[in-house]
């Protein structure tokens, strides 16, 4: 994964990759499955999302904790309805 990106921005990627992780995850399946079977099957990955960006943020694991909060947005962001908007912030 990601060896075509710049080190440099390595950080900014894995956090977009998150994101859109886990929105493409609850869209796919409220696609092909409905918004009911959608919420169930990514509920276990709402609740574990939360849980461990609470723990990196008590933890001062500030790396971790972005990743898990990104996870979380772009999975609720899907849940609401938003379009998949995310994009890294890579500075030219």
């Amino acid at each position: 994964g990601a060896k075509a990106v710049n080190e440099r921005y390595s950080y900014e990627i894995e956090l977009s990759r998150n994101w859109h992780w886990m929105w493409s995850k609850f869209y796919y399946n409220k696609k092909h499955y409905g918004y009911l079977n959608a919420i169930l099957k990514t509920l276990k990955n709402l609740i574990s999302s939360k849980i461990k960006f609470f723990y990196y943020l008590i933890t001062f694991n500030s790396y971790k904790r972005k990743i898990y909060q990104m996870r979380l947005y772009g999975l609720v962001n899907s849940m609401i309805g938003k379009k998949s908007y995310y994009r890294p912030k890579l500075d030219n």
